[in-house]
Formats: structure tokens, C-alpha cells, sequence
């Protein structure tokens, strides 16, 4: 039998600890909430690895040495919350619930000394909200029709399917009335419980669970504990009130299975632990999809929260959260990968004032004035993208009821793909709300075309010269892909063309890049180029469109002709890179900050390591990886820039020896009401400072780099300030990772000019010669490149004294002269290049390469179609 579920703490206790609490916000359209974050004292949550066999929880416990903290400790209980193979690992994750009592025990001590522990990942409180937590505008105090299923086309697909009962969706919130008229035949019924026998039947850890679970007070009645926890009833109606029964209203999936899943109670906290367990019973129980309507920004960063997270998704279940009522830009939820964000819209297919949008928003769907079921058989409306996460959770079981052999990836795919682009009508949301507003009709009867790139965010554009680092970029594509083609080490290349400036010959060399763990809830990657660009020259990029695919399987159309399986490439060249000075900004020496009319959260001096865990604008990380930043305001919770401006000072640089020095630096400025980062230099060590750049919101880190002499002369008191500011909204800076750069854009050795026109060969192009390396006699190092042959085509490579145009062959002979000579024989490879390092030391090149003289070269090749021979254009060369 389970152990009995901690009793989450009543309003009386929850004041006692909220001394030691922090606070962040719950937005909602018509007014600002405050929910106090507290920790359940007496309970850890600790994650630790272990072999494929089962684990005794009690000698686990003993190994930890609790004792070593306070010899009082006494271990009321533990409990497996979760054991699984996650992802790509080869070890078993389990996390537990570990109770304890004893008077005065240090806690922090205690999860220290477990998180030491070997084989242990974290251990971390369980961490609980108290206060109004769900998303929820106020109650539109008149019924209404249910406009959203003309609005989505649900009507038509409901000729398709109505759903099916064997699809399953699990409703996280603050329970479900179980006994309205319009629920109650759509409602989960475990088949292998038997009801008020108190006994756990099916050997599932919980008693008589027939409908569901009460994960706040451990019961099996998911009803709502008081009159006014209507939510989840509302939600659970909008996905799956039963359709076409004669009476109240229509699911979206009017036929698929609804299992209440209680993880709230209004008066209750909402723990960490409540929300895991349900989502964990949901995944065990069968819920393919599961919808939670709640305010999950509190929870980026909770380790047992994400752990929840990576649970169900590694079970395959597809999960939806609501956006957010904040009206805000990147709520920070979209930490949650495993979970796809849904907006709200209206009528008409206008966004909800009140909805968050962002990057990290997948969907939109209707939220506005939704008519759906409440407590005691009644009906009512209600708005919030609490509204909008059920619907679009009902076309997915829409989507899987028609297909049930789809994975969940396929239904992802397929519902974002298929949803409807509403940008024309909301130009100010352009771009952040995911695929569009949900439409079940066009999931049910489309089929997805080959994936196409849609933007490359901070690649450089074809032909771009690269000034600087390149230290990240973002892909997105017009579709979810394949996590498996997408996390694959050949699925993306960033490939240097070496001295020859020619792709594919000998010195290519690869440029280490990596990218984040792609998941499915969202459809842009994110990398970075942790190899240098440090070479001047060509570089490639590459999504390699043999690797990539949908989770249907077809291949990636990288060149947008509507054929899958080509790659999408970027060329572009880069200067020559040298840092000559880094600060990883963990010091803070010489640096300083000046605040005007500041009230809070200003600049500080000293690198801090962040402490705010990506909420609320806060950067969840330093940039560069070795710990601390600068950072404005670098509390967790309710707290930011107030006021200003407040500016950071940087240290002097001496660029009193430099030429042409870059200054360069990783900053991170995001502020809900668009506050930009002001930069100035100064030469004069801050007498007087000019303005470089004005860097906007972007909510992550990017790296920038300044032009010193395009502002001021380079000295030895060279110095950079940076300004932020806020007028009540909420805004948030840092600073990491600033060098002294020195960028060589001149050419990498390319030799000679090219002349003559070749003629197209079999490939249906001209070939193109090029000579690099150095016109130097005296450095023996020059190299001809043709790019453009056929496959392994024969050619030889000759040179001569004087230039012709002189039809042969396929095409046209562009060398002759007195000094014509034959270099050795060469072949190209399968890309068509033929590559031929020329040794100027050799009697018949010596006699003829002198300094002063000018001589041309040309390939002759063999060719499949014509007289069976080409020539490829000519290069002229002047040696020194």
C-alpha cells in the first residue's frame, strides 16, 4: 500500500513560514495577484542514479548519513516519486520523498550533505504557492454561445471523429465534478478498482481510484474540495464534455476520456510534490495528453518540477500548458520543453489582451468568453489561456483518436502544422504565437509537406563577411522534427574551407558547434559555436537534409523546391580573430557603477552568480560558463530595476598599442516593457563618454562587439558603461565575458585574377578556376582549385606566357604561348573538385616561375557530353 500523502499546509501554517518566504507574481488581465513561494518544511525531494534493479529505499536513506547533520534527524518516511531511464542516459533516475522530524535541523545543512552524497544529482525542498495560482480572467457573468468550434472548424471535424474513448486526457487542477450530467460518461473509469473497498486493487500504489486522484489531501475523490474550485471543471469541459448527448455544450473531443487529476485546492499550498504526483499517475495510468491550466512560471528551475517534466514527456505523453494572463513577452515557462505553451485568442481570431506570447509559445487557441461546464450542473463563461490550453488539448485527442498508432511527436507535428497563421490579424504578434490558432479539421485531413528552414536568427546571411565571433544562432523550422534526426551529432556541420577557400578538398577543417536538446514542444534550435572563427576565409554551415526529417519521416527540404532530402546551407567568410585580452567578468577590479534616481535593483560592481533562476526577466546562467556576471538587481522572486538609469562602469583597457581594436561583450537585457541597454566609450576614462549602441529586449544573452575608432581614438583609459533603466514594468540586465579583440578582414591568399569565360560542362554550370596560397616565389606555396567538374573527372592542369579565346572542343582554350607546359594529371573528386598543389621547385615550373613574370593556367578536363572535353575558365598570376 502507498504511504499516505503529505497533507499539504492550511492557511494558518503557511503564515507562520512565510517569514522566510520570496514572492513572485500570478498576472492576470484584470488585476495583479500575488502568490507566496514557501518551502513544506520537513520534506526533501532528493533525485539520485542507480542500476536497472530495484532500490531498498531504507538503505538508501542510511548510506546518506543523516545523522552527520543532527543526530536528532529521525526519518518519518520516504517514497519513490518517480524511477525511470531518462533520455540518452544508460542509469535509472529515482526521485523520492524523504519525511523527517526533530527539533531545530538545519535544512540547508541536510540537503547539502545528501547532495554530497555519491551518486546523488540534487536535492532540493519541496517547494509550495500559496495564494490564487490558476489563470483564470474574471467570470463573464452571461452565458454565451460556444463561437470557438465554428472558430476552429470543429464542427467539420466532428464528421470525421468525435474522438474515442482509448484516448485519454489528463486534467491537472483543482479537480473535476465527477457527477455533472455532461461529464459523467466521458469520465476515466479504472477498470481494475474496485470502488470503497479500500484496497489498492490494481496494485497502482493508490486506493480505490476509479475516477482519478486527490494528490492535495490523498484521497480518491478528484471532486473540488470547496464552491469556489469550479476550474477544473470548466477545463475539463472545454476538452471533453460529451457531444451530441442532447444536452449544455460540445467538447472539443466530445468522445475522449477525461481523468481528473487534483494537484489543488483552493486554501491549500500547491507543492512541487502534488504537481509531480499527478503528473507522474497521469503517465502511468494511460493519459496519452495531459492539460494543466496553471501559472507554471514559479516553477522554471525547480529540479523536481523538471523532473516531473522529463518524466512524461520520456512516457510519451503530450503535454499543454497555458501561456500566461500577463501580457507579457517570454513568460518564463518556456523553460519547459517537454510542454507546449498556448495563448489565448477571441472572436474574430484576435489575441486576448490579456494573453503571453513569445519564442516559446507553440500555439494559440480560443480563451476569450468560453462557455463551458461549472460546479452542480450548471454552465458558465469564463476567459484566460486556463481556456485556451483544454481546447487545444481536445484537438490533439481528436487528432490521436483518428490516427491511434501516431507517436506523440506525429500528433505534435501534426496540430502545430496544421494550425492556422493569424499574424495578418495580430501584426504586433508577429512570429510569437507558434504555429497558429488551432484548427482540428485541417489536422484531421491534411498531410504535412517536406520540413522547410524558416529564419536563421544571428547566422550570417549568404556571401556575409563575419566581423568578430560567431558564438550562437538559432534555427526554426516551419514544423516540428524528429528529436531523434535533430539530436543526432550528423544532423548540423559548420565547416571551414581551409587555405584554398574550396569545400571539400583536404583542408576542411570542422568547426566545433553543439545545440540544445531538441524536444518537440517547440520548433527552434538554439546553438553555439564553441570552435573559433579564428581563420580568415569560407566557412559553411549546413542542416544536413539526409539526417533530418519530421517525425513522419520525410526529409527536410533544405533549398525550398518542395523535394525533401537536400540540405540547407549557408556560405559565408570571416575575419581573422585573435583575443587579446579576456575578462570573465569574475573579479570586478576597476569596475564601478553610478546610479541616477535609483530605488532598486541597481547595478552591482561585484560578479554575482544568478540567483534568480530565469523568472522574471532574470538570466538563468552567466554566459560564459565560469560562474558570475554582472548583474542588475540579482534577487530571487519579486524584484527588479526600479527607477534609473543605474550604469555599470567597466575597468580601463589599454588600447594604447592596438591599431584597429573590437571590444567585445556578452550582455543580457529583457524588460517587459521593451527597455533597451544603452552603451557608451569613453577614451578619457570617463570624462566624457559617445554613444556605441542601444541594444534591445531579447530576454537572452548575445554577444556584441564595438569598433573602437569608429567612436573614439584607442588609449590606455578606454572604457565601456553600460545604462539600463525601468518605468514600472520589469527589467533586468547583466554583463559577462568582455575582450580586446584584434580582426584581420584582409584576404586569406587568394592569388591572380581570373579571366575567360568557360563553358557549361555536363553538370549544366561552368567550371571555375582559383589559385591561393602566395604569388611569393620564394614560399612554395601555391595551390590551383576547380570547382564546378563533373564527378571524378580526368583533367590536367597547363600554363603558358600569352592569353587566347580559341574555341576547342567542348569549350574554350584560354592559355597559349611560347612557355605552354603541362603540369601532372589530377582527378576530381565526387563534389567536382580538382585540387592540385604546384611545387615551384621543380625543373619545368623553376624555369618559367621567376619573380617579374606573368603566367596563366587553365584545366582541361574530361567531359561526358560533347566532343568529351572542356576546359574550365583561366587564372593570370604575376609572380613577386
Amino acid at each position: 500500500m502507498k504511504l499516505p500523502l503529505p497533507r499539504s499546509l492550511s492557511s494558518p501554517l503557511v503564515a507562520a513560514v512565510l517569514a522566510t518566504s520570496t514572492v513572485f507574481s500570478v498576472s492576470a488581465a484584470a488585476q495583479m495577484t500575488e502568490a507566496e513561494r514557501i518551502e513544506m518544511p520537513g520534506q526533501i525531494v532528493v533525485c539520485f542514479e542507480s542500476g536497472p534493479a530495484a532500490v531498498n529505499l531504507e538503505n538508501q536513506v542510511a548510506s546518506w548519513g543523516l545523522q552527520a547533520v543532527d543526530n536528532s534527524l529521525r526519518v518519518d518516511s520516504v517514497r519513490s516519486m518517480m524511477r525511470w531511464q531518462r533520455r540518452g542516459e544508460s542509469v535509472h533516475s529515482n526521485v523520492v520523498l524523504l519525511e523527517f522530524s526533530g527539533a531545530g535541523i538545519d535544512e540547508v545543512a541536510l540537503r547539502q550533505q545528501i547532495a554530497s552524497m555519491p551518486g546523488v544529482r540534487w536535492a532540493a525542498p519541496n517547494v509550495g504557492y500559496t495564494g490564487e495560482v490558476k489563470e483564470l480572467d474574471p467570470n463573464d457573468p452571461q452565458y454565451g454561445s460556444q463561437y470557438h468550434h465554428t472558430l476552429m472548424q470543429t464542427n467539420l471535424a466532428w464528421d470525421i471523429t468525435l474522438g474515442d474513448a482509448s484516448i485519454v486526457m489528463g486534467i491537472t487542477d483543482d479537480g473535476v465534478d465527477t457527477d455533472h450530467a455532461d461529464l459523467v460518461e466521458n469520465l476515466f473509469v479504472n477498470a481494475g478498482e474496485i470502488a470503497g473497498d479500500g484496497i489498492d486493487n490494481d496494485a497502482n500504489g493508490y486506493v480505490d481510484d476509479v475516477n482519478g486522484y486527490d494528490f492535495v489531501f490523498g484521497n480518491a475523490d478528484p471532486n473540488p474540495n470547496n464552491t469556489g474550485d469550479d476550474h477544473g471543471t470548466h477545463v475539463a469541459g472545454i476538452a471533453g464534455a460529451r457531444t451530441n448527448n442532447g444536452i449544455g455544450v460540445a467538447g472539443t473531443a466530445g468522445a475522449a476520456t477525461i481523468l481528473p487529476l487534483q494537484f489543488y485546492a483552493g486554501g491549500q499550498a500547491w507543492t512541487a510534490v502534488n504537481i509531480t504526483d499527478a503528473f507522474v499517475y497521469g503517465a502511468d495510468n494511460g493519459a496519452q495528453i495531459i492539460s494543466t491550466s496553471y501559472n507554471m512560471d514559479g516553477w522554471a528551475g525547480d529540479p523536481v518540477v523538471t523532473a516531473a517534466f522529463d518524466y512524461i514527456y520520456d512516457a510519451g505523453v503530450l503535454h499543454f500548458n497555458s501561456a500566461g494572463n500577463g501580457a507579457a513577452l517570454n513568460p518564463a515557462r518556456q523553460v519547459f520543453h517537454q510542454s507546449f505553451l498556448v495563448a489565448s485568442t477571441q472572436a474574430g481570431d484576435v489575441v486576448s489582451s490579456f494573453s503571453n506570447y513569445g519564442t516559446g509559445v507553440d500555439l494559440a487557441a480560443p480563451g476569450g468568453n468560453v462557455l463551458s461546464t461549472i460546479l452542480n450542473n450548471n454552465y458558465g463563461t469564463k476567459s484566460g489561456t486556463s481556456m485556451a490550453a483544454p481546447n487545444a488539448a481536445g484537438v490533439a485527442a481528436l487528432i490521436w483518436s483518428q490516427n491511434p498508432t501516431w507517436t506523440r511527436d506525429q500528433v505534435a507535428a501534426q496540430i502545430t502544422y496544421t494550425a492556422e497563421n493569424i499574424d495578418a490579424i495580430n501584426p504586433s504578434y508577429a512570429g510569437l504565437l507558434g504555429g497558429g490558432r488551432v484548427n482540428p479539421f485541417r489536422a484531421l485531413t491534411m498531410t504535412l509537406p517536406s520540413p522547410t528552414v524558416v529564419s536563421a536568427e544571428g547566422l550570417p546571411s549568404d556571401g556575409a563577411v563575419v566581423v568578430g565571433d560567431l558564438t550562437g544562432f538559432k534555427l526554426r523550422f516551419d514544423q516540428i522534427m524528429d528529436p531523434n534526426m535533430v539530436n543526432a551529432p550528423s544532423a548540423f556541420t559548420l565547416v571551414y574551407a581551409g587555405a584554398d577557400g574550396v569545400f571539400g578538398t583536404m583542408d576542411d577543417a570542422p568547426v566545433a558547434i553543439s545545440w540544445d536538446e531538441y524536444l518537440v514542444a517547440g520548433n527552434e534550435i538554439s546553438f553555439t559555436v564553441s570552435g573559433s572563427l579564428s581563420a580568415a576565409g569560407d566557412y559553411r554551415f549546413s542542416a544536413v537534409g539526409s539526417v533530418l526529417s519530421n517525425p513522419f519521416g520525410t526529409l527536410l527540404d533544405g533549398n525550398g523546391d518542395g523535394l525533401g532530402g537536400d540540405s540547407f546551407i549557408r556560405n559565408f567568410s570571416a575575419c581573422a580573430t585573435n583575443a587579446v585580452l579576456v575578462d570573465n567578468a569574475e573579479s570586478g577590479a576597476d569596475w564601478s557603477v553610478v546610479d541616477i534616481s535609483i530605488t532598486d535593483g541597481g547595478w552591482s560592481a561585484t560578479p554575482q552568480v544568478p540567483v534568480g533562476g530565469g523568472v522574471r526577466n532574470d538570466p538563468p546562467t552567466d554566459f560564459d560558463g565560469s560562474g558570475r556576471c554582472f548583474l542588475t538587481d540579482n534577487v530571487a522572486g519579486n524584484s527588479d530595476v526600479d527607477g534609473g538609469p543605474t550604469r555599470l562602469i567597466s575597468r580601463a583597457f589599454d588600447l594604447s598599442t592596438a591599431t584597429d581594436p573590437y571590444l567585445s561583450y556578452a550582455r543580457w537585457i529583457s524588460s517587459t516593457g521593451g527597455q533597451p541597454m544603452q552603451v557608451d566609450i569613453s577614451s578619457d576614462n570617463g570624462a566624457t563618454w559617445i554613444s556605441a549602441a542601444s541594444h534591445p529586449s531579447q530576454g537572452e544573452w548575445v554577444v556584441e562587439t564595438v569598433r573602437v575608432v569608429d567612436f573614439v581614438a584607442p588609449t590606455a583609459q578606454t572604457r565601456l558603461r553600460f545604462s539600463v533603466m525601468d518605468a514600472g514594468t520589469i527589467t533586468e540586465a547583466g554583463i559577462d565575458f568582455l575582450r580586446v579583440l584584434n580582426i584581420d578582414c584582409s584576404d586569406p591568399g587568394t592569388v591572380g585574377t581570373t579571366y575567360c569565360q568557360a563553358a557549361p560542362n555536363s553538370t549544366g554550370l561552368p567550371s571555375d578556376i582559383e589559385g591561393s596560397g602566395s604569388s611569393v616565389v620564394a614560399d612554395n606555396d601555391f595551390t590551383l582549385t576547380t570547382t564546378g567538374l563533373p564527378a571524378n573527372s580526368f583533367g590536367i592542369y597547363f600554363f603558358g606566357d600569352s592569353q587566347v579565346f580559341t574555341p576547342a572542343q567542348n569549350g574554350f582554350r584560354c592559355v597559349d604561348g611560347n612557355l605552354l607546359r603541362i603540369l601532372p594529371a589530377t582527378q576530381a573528386n565526387p563534389q567536382g573538385v580538382a585540387t592540385s598543389a604546384v611545387d615551384l621547385t621543380v625543373p619545368i615550373v623553376a624555369a618559367n616561375v621567376i619573380p617579374g613574370a606573368t603566367l596563366n593556367f587553365q584545366l582541361w578536363h574530361r567531359d561526358s557530353v560533347g566532343a568529351g572535353s572542356n576546359y574550365s575558365n583561366a587564372l593570370s598570376v604575376t609572380w613577386q
